[in-house]
């Protein structure tokens, strides 16, 4: 799920666990994660000197190895920014960037200016990195990159997504979230710290979570901020579908419009006027808390529609969607294979053999019901990225997650009630697998809580990290 710190150019309930389950999910086939598993190669951090665009940060490089069991022989350069107050008597607080394949040193700016309180920057000593694949050494899978972009919906052409696939070969399978996280351990033993702070963003929230179920003892408190719950999203996106229908309604209510956005948006999709996925991108991408979660052009754009005139719809589809991002910002072969190694389709992980997959695809979109993707329908539901990229995705192997999956440490999460990235009620799943935590809703806010114009989740995650995390949240 992307994470736009940028500007745009508990456990699954058990019904909703069994409808995956007949449709041929299942969680993340696990495996334990023990630190003793990750490689001791990387020491400390190289290159150090002031970053360009960071007052008071030095910029290095850590090396980790592609492979945290030693079979595979080679190793990633990630670029890694850190604050200079390394006495800060809170120690380090690790941000995470989302996507997956966002960049992180270069979102580093904009988490100072938007997202953290001055007094959380005096407290901590901040640190940001890129994950492997992305920044400035980005995987750049170029046709691929050009059709979607940084885009979580968009239809990705078949030949792009197998090219790219092809492209990385040998990499295919050290791409995970679960290799991240062994890159996480090191970047942590490099920086002398017993145990972290970590705030993530969208899919940074996915991260962090597997980091805090792999090592306990090693996370003080986490922040969870427009939250990708650990089990793994719904690949037919029924969630956020539903949940489109919920914001539209609430913000056309507090808009007190008098036509309904809900039934024209699936009028579009079943006349075909405009293809479902771009639809679910256009409302995503207005859904951020740098452009307008309160939807009020998207309802205006919809009202229009209904009286025939499509023009404004058109503009705001142009505007609204993360194509046109480059790798470095956002890397989109990164982006895709990382969500095909950690998540699980209806034809299983991405070990499947791919004459396998559409079979099954087949099946479990025969099963689905109506009533649970409205206003969309099955033809949009069977073409969205996670299902047509991770479809024709070469076979590689999937994620090993850490078994455990209640978190210990204390946890903030905040969401905004109209995002439809990451929506609330992702959250509210992932509430259920926390032994101490907390959810605040910002309302009507969008994706990227803490940057919010509303200061309620910015505000909250101050009180928290300060308090060391054991400040009451009521939310």
């Amino acid at each position: 799920m992307i994470d736009h710190v940028g500007e745009v150019a508990g456990a699954l309930g058990a019904a909703f666990l069994a409808v995956l389950s007949a449709l041929g999910w299942c969680p993340a086939a696990i495996a334990d994660v023990p630190a003793s598993a990750v490689s001791d190669a990387a020491g400390g951090m190289d290159d150090a000197q002031p970053c360009d665009e960071l007052a008071a940060f030095t910029c290095s490089t850590l090396r980790v190895p592609i492979d945290h069991d030693g079979e595979v022989a080679g190793s990633f350069d990630l670029a890694v920014a850190v604050s200079d107050n390394d006495q800060a008597p809170g120690g380090v607080l690790l941000f995470l960037a989302g996507g997956p394949g966002q960049a992180g040193v270069a979102t580093a700016p904009r988490v100072v200016e938007r997202y953290l309180d001055p007094l959380v920057l005096e407290h901590f000593r901040l640190v940001m990195f890129d994950q492997r694949g992305t920044g400035a050494a980005a995987i750049d899978c170029g046709p691929l990159q050009a059709a979607v972009g940084g885009s979580d919906y968009l239809t990705p052409p078949r030949r792009a997504v197998e090219e790219c696939g092809e492209h990385l070969d040998g990499q295919r399978d050290f791409l995970s979230t679960a290799d991240t996280v062994g890159d996480i351990e090191l970047l942590r033993r490099a920086l002398g710290a017993e145990e972290m702070v970590i705030d993530g963003v969208s899919y940074g929230t996915f991260t962090a979570a597997h980091y805090a179920l792999a090592y306990p003892h090693r996370v003080a408190a986490l922040v969870l901020d427009s939250v990708v719950p650990q089990d793994g999203f719904d690949p037919f996106a029924r969630t956020e579908m539903s949940a489109a229908a919920r914001v539209l309604a609430d913000a056309c209510a507090d808009a007190r419009c008098s036509s309904d956005p809900v039934a024209e948006l699936a009028r579009l999709v079943g006349d075909g006027t405009v293809a479902g996925p771009a639809l679910i991108e256009m409302l995503a991408v207005s859904s951020l808390s740098s452009v307008e979660p309160s939807m009020t052009g998207v309802i205006d754009a919809l009202a229009d529609a209904g009286d025939g005139d499509v023009d404004g719809l058109r503009r705001l589809l142009a505007q609204a969607t993360s194509v046109g991002l480059p790798a470095w910002q956002l890397s989109a072969g990164l982006h895709l294979a990382t969500i095909c190694t950690d998540q699980r389709f209806p034809w299983g992980d991405s070990s499947t053999p791919l004459h396998q997959r559409q079979p099954a695809l087949d099946e479990a979109l025969a099963g689905l019901r109506l009533a649970d993707i409205a206003p969309f329908d099955v033809a949009t539901a069977g073409s969205l990225l996670a299902i047509a990229g991770c479809r024709y995705w070469p076979e590689s192997r999937p994620a090993r997650f850490a078994e455990h999956t209640v978190i210990a440490a204390p946890t903030l999460i905040v969401v905004g009630e109209h995002d439809l990235f990451t929506p609330l009620e992702w959250a509210q799943q992932e509430l259920e697998h926390l032994a101490n935590g907390r959810l605040v809703v910002v309302p009507g806010g969008g994706h990227g809580a803490q940057a919010s114009s509303d200061p309620a989740a910015r505000d909250a995650v101050t009180d928290f990290l300060i308090s060391g995390g054991r400040h009451p949240i009521d939310g």
